[in-house]
């Protein structure tokens, strides 16, 4: 939970003429843009990411439109692909056991055949876009005039930040969110950065209020006090390598690389359900993958989303109940 000093300060802010005024929401670009290190007119506020999602294919698809995007990730890609009738473009993982690798080439490779590629760094299944991979992908695709998405919304907690490439590629947009990071999904606040022209595109359709007053307020606050935001990172960062290592001393592996989640391998599938069973009595909901889902290839894993040590340490409590009194998790 937020604490509650930090809510009533950021109502504080609030003056009581503005409960009944229009708000400036103009006021939040220049902020985003000292924090990102960019320009104002690089900058477009959104409201949530998926309306950044939404805008680029407003903008940029038509029937036809050839859009790639990664296999599994979030699903509003695969609905938007086929709202607006654009030709699909999978990018798969290989799975082999516990280890899981994204077909990276194969992105290179099908770039000539791309009008615009979404690639969410980091992805449900972690294999994360180093720097370098990215600027490959840039280069590749402005050679063959391909816009490049990079959806940072789970960014944040050690992961490759692509903002310091916007001036050296024309052809690079990248969607970032309150909802990880600042720990603020509630107050559906997103920011697109990039290119000026591809950015000024993307305003056209731009509302008279992407935001409420309430959001602005929560967004600016967070920018203003930085250090609340890089604070509680750092904390989910700890929580999420203390839970690893405590996992992988009862024997299970974990795809994991520098996300806000991570993902258990189980062997065994039965006593995965096991497991989630006795976790969803206890409250604890993790994100399971069924044999019905993605043909089966991730049924072995679950998603843990991380948090501070405090938070980790009460979920390996009870996974430690249920793999040590009921389970031999190493079988």
């Amino acid at each position: 939970p937020w604490p509650k000093e930090i809510i009533d300060d950021v109502l504080k802010t609030i003056h009581p003429n503005e409960w009944n005024m229009y708000h400036y929401v103009q006021s939040l670009y220049p902020k985003w843009a000292k924090y990102a290190n960019i320009e104002e007119n690089q900058v477009l506020v959104l409201n949530g990411a998926e309306d950044g999602i939404n805008r680029c294919f407003q903008v940029f698809v038509k029937e036809g439109t050839h859009v790639g995007y990664l296999f599994p990730t979030y699903a509003m890609y695969y609905v938007y692909s086929d709202a607006f009738k654009a030709i699909h473009h999978k990018f798969e993982y290989d799975v082999n056991k516990d280890d899981i690798k994204l077909q990276k080439q194969k992105i290179l490779d099908d770039m000539p055949n791309l009008d615009i590629i979404f690639l969410a760094n980091p992805n449900h299944f972690l294999d994360n876009l180093t720097k370098e991979e990215i600027e490959k992908i840039c280069e590749e695709g402005k050679k063959h005039n391909v816009i490049v998405v990079i959806d940072e919304v789970a960014g944040g907690f050690g992961v490759f930040r692509a903002k310091e490439l916007i001036n050296k590629y024309d052809n690079l947009l990248i969607i970032n969110s309150y909802s990880k990071e600042f720990g603020l999904p509630s107050i559906r606040t997103g920011v697109l950065m990039g290119n000026k022209k591809l950015i000024k595109a993307c305003a056209t359709l731009r509302i008279s209020y992407e935001i409420s007053m309430f959001s602005q307020k929560f967004a600016e606050y967070l920018l203003d006090n930085i250090e609340v935001k890089e604070k509680y990172c750092n904390q989910v960062v700890e929580g999420r390598e203390y839970c690893i290592e405590e996992l992988e001393k009862l024997g299970v592996k974990c795809n994991s690389d520098n996300a806000v989640y991570f993902n258990p391998y189980f062997e065994n599938i039965k006593q995965k359900e096991y497991v989630i069973q006795k976790l969803q009595e206890k409250k604890i909901y993790v994100k399971n993958y069924r044999n019905d889902m993605y043909n089966g290839k991730f049924e072995h894993f679950i998603t843990v989303a991380g948090a501070p040590k405090k938070v980790m340490e009460h979920f390996m409590k009870e996974f430690k109940k249920i793999s040590g009194k009921e389970l031999n998790i190493n079988k």
